[in-house]
């Protein structure tokens, strides 16, 4: 444990190098730091995750963005600055990394507190006899009867009990000399007696004794039976919720619980007697925040949001214009949906429909996105559309030939009042997802399923998502619209990159083989159940399944993280975001693809993993099954999401690396072309030209290629594009 220690200390030191810690404080440095509370505030800050290792923590604290943060319990690093400026301003110059280094080197030294209650407390206890430094100190009975003492020096062990008291505990009213409980009750009478309800005692324990000196008996009795001394302490309770002061009294290092309360446990923050909230808060904190009640207002705003709409103009005549409304045009924020729409887009401009972006969450930077965005097409169609934040459309009109289309589910709404307006009154949505599948069962996992109901046109993403749609009777299959105006919904295949493929000799030249995790650690991506993939790999992992030779890559993350310990020397890197260009590099030499997705569609990464030639491990679901995974391609492994399936679903795909012949022959290749095929005319002809009512059909067919040569529903291809029945 020792050397263990020394090695923290160590590798502490070299990382702080360079932020003026002087070697003789890097030992107090390590010493003081809580790794476990640091690294619990920089999960809630979204900064890393719970498998980041301690190292990993202490150089996180380093950097900027997180040396604000309050390294352990005793310290508040806010207070510290706030309350003594000339540590702030070193701070803000850049002089020092944080109050607490400051702390550290100089604050313990000249008894600076290190948070409010101390200050607070030290501030009421000065007594005459307090004030003199002492040079001699019993260390084991000062901590025996100070246990605040004690629990200070466990925070910051760089400080002895002597040097302690001398900086605080002298200020703080702290006794150095062991007496009987009973003697320390009498020199502290008068804390005790202005505390004390003697009436309530009587009434309490005395009715049947007969007693002309209360407090007497608390004192001599009354305090070793666990009474309470007043109607606001409840002794009982007290030992009882804090398990170290009913030790502390029952080894006779505390006359009472109160006594602990009056002395210390009040400027700890402690409880004197049980209240549901605070005590719950106590143990588990946030647990009674009412978060809801804020939801409520939120959802109203997002469901009927106070901007106006825009005016409509009966008069106006053609050409229409196509208003699509999306949660935001952030560039850094879009992957594969987005992708989708931004090709629609490209398709609708070139098409000669006049595109407005509607943009809900935030205020759209098109010069940005126009920066970022790698796609020449996509940024010269979007140099002819008009973008605006949805509290700017009041000041817009529309006419009866102009169509409405949503991204979101929660925007649907909108879209289907501007839309019953018009002559083409279905609004469209692009059906990517289910979306109630993002939501826990709520409040809006229920709204989400009633805005599914409204009438519309569906354009989906996937035959299969189009599958579980039909099989649960959901969306524009819900047999909800008892109106005249019939829904309509056509089906295309997202595009599938075709990634590079490798050759046997590639293959098989490797001295190191690949795992790549789609990695999507982020709160908002947890149908991609990042946790399951961890910790199937650590089961692999402790087995000693993987050798040396393995090497495990996470894409898909939106910041820098740390990688992952996966164990016996394993450990995922996570790789940021990438470009098309890097995400191909990287997935050249991959042996193996994990990619999970608890949600109807099926994801797009699965199968571009497969186009590489490595297997791919991916889950089922209602909607998709294991033998319709594996007829799309023979790489691919299913499993069920469970951490024994999934492992052994990758003990499997590991046992068949090394058949490199087979890898390539089922190498899985998509159709040739990209989002111009899967959005061509006949697609936006037939979908956007041909959107009236009918009462012909509940779903009316929409196809885009003849019937005579429609192809098989399927992922193999990029361009499948039909009408799902």
């Amino acid at each position: 444990m020792h050397n263990h220690f020394e090695k923290k200390v160590t590798q502490i030191a070299m990382i702080a190098l360079g932020h003026i810690l002087d070697a003789q404080h890097i030992e107090a440095v390590a010493q003081s730091m809580d790794l476990s509370r640091l690294r619990a505030q920089m999960i809630a800050l979204g900064v890393c995750d719970a498998q980041v290792s301690d190292m990993d923590v202490a150089k996180l604290y380093f950097s900027k963005r997180c040396s604000a943060l309050s390294p352990n319990a005793f310290f508040d690093e806010s207070w510290y600055l706030a309350t003594y400026p000339d540590v702030e301003l070193a701070v803000e110059a850049q002089g020092l990394v944080s109050g607490f280094v400051h702390f550290i080197r100089h604050g313990l030294d000249s008894g600076r507190w290190p948070n409010p209650v101390l200050a607070a407390q030290g501030t009421a206890s000065i007594q005459q006899d307090h004030e003199t430094p002492v040079s001699i100190l019993d260390d084991d009975t000062y901590l025996r009867i100070n246990p605040a003492a004690a629990a200070f020096l466990a925070a910051f062990p760089c400080l002895t009990p002597l040097a302690h008291y001398n900086a605080y505990g002298r200020r703080l009213g702290y006794q150095i000399e062991s007496r009987p409980p009973q003697q320390g009750l009498d020199d502290e009478m008068g804390v005790v007696r202005a505390a004390f309800d003697g009436e309530f005692y009587r009434r309490t324990y005395l009715v049947d004794v007969e007693c002309d000196d209360p407090l007497a008996h608390y004192l001599n009795f009354g305090a070793a039976l666990g009474y309470s001394p007043n109607k606001w302490f409840d002794e009982r309770w007290y030992r009882a919720f804090y398990l170290d002061i009913q030790a502390a009294c029952s080894e006779g290092w505390l006359p009472s619980g109160f006594f602990h309360y009056l002395y210390t446990g009040r400027s700890e923050g402690r409880l004197p007697r049980f209240n549901l909230t605070q005590a719950l808060e106590a143990r588990m904190p946030g647990v009674t925040s009412p978060t809801l009640l804020s939801k409520a207002e939120e959802l109203e705003n997002r469901l009927n949001p106070n901007h106006g709409v825009p005016q409509f103009d009966a008069t106006a005549q053609g050409p229409a214009t196509v208003w699509i409304v999306l949660p935001t045009l952030n560039p850094d924020i879009m992957f594969g949906g987005y992708r989708t729409v931004l090709w629609l887009v490209v398709a609708l401009v070139k098409a000669k429909f006049k595109v407005k972006i509607v943009c809900v969450q935030d205020e759209p930077n098109l010069q940005y996105f126009l920066l970022r965005e790698g796609s020449a097409a996509v940024r010269a169609a979007f140099s002819t559309v008009s973008v605006m934040r949805l509290t700017e459309i009041a000041t817009s009109s529309y006419s009866a030939f102009d169509l409405f289309m949503a991204y979101s589910a929660w925007d649907l709404p909108l879209c289907a009042r501007l839309a019953a307006n018009t002559k083409h009154p279905l609004p469209f949505f692009l059906t990517q997802e289910y979306e109630p599948v993002f939501h826990d069962n709520g409040s809006h996992r229920a709204l989400l399923e009633a805005i599914y109901r409204i009438p519309h046109y569906a354009i989906i993403n996937s035959a299969m998502l189009c599958k579980y749609f039909m099989a649960r009777g959901l969306g524009v299959f819900s047999n909800n619209d008892k109106n005249s105006v019939r829904s309509k919904y056509v089906v295309f295949e997202h595009r599938i990159m075709q990634l590079p493929r490798q050759s046997v000799a590639a293959m098989s030249s490797r001295s190191t083989r690949l795992l790549v995790i789609y990695a999507r650690p982020e709160a908002h991506a947890a149908r991609n159940v990042f946790e399951i993939a961890v910790l199937a790999l650590r089961r692999l992992c402790k087995e000693n399944f993987f050798g040396p030779e393995w090497r495990f890559e996470g894409v898909g993350a939106l910041s820098k993280l740390p990688p992952v310990r996966l164990g016996e020397g394993h450990e995922i890197i996570l790789r940021e975001k990438q470009s098309e260009t890097d995400y191909a590099s990287m997935c050249g030499s991959m042996d193996i693809g994990l990619s999970l997705m608890y949600a109807p569609h099926p994801s797009v990464m699965p199968f571009e993993f497969a186009t590489t030639g490595s297997l791919v491990v991916t889950n089922t679901y209602e909607n998709r099954s294991a033998s319709e995974l594996v007829s799309i391609c023979a790489n691919i492994v299913p499993c069920e999401l469970s951490i024994e399936s999934v492992s052994e679903a990758i003990r499997t795909a590991a046992g068949r690396v090394s058949d490199f012949r087979g890898r390539v022959r089922n190498s899985l290749v998509p159709n040739a072309g990209g989002w111009e095929e899967i959005f061509n005319s006949k697609f936006v002809e037939s979908t956007f030209g041909k959107a009236l009512p009918t009462d012909t059909a509940t779903h009316e067919e929409v196809s885009v290629i003849p019937k005579t040569r429609r192809p098989k529903p399927s992922l193999h291809g990029s361009a499948v594009r039909e009408h799902c029945t």
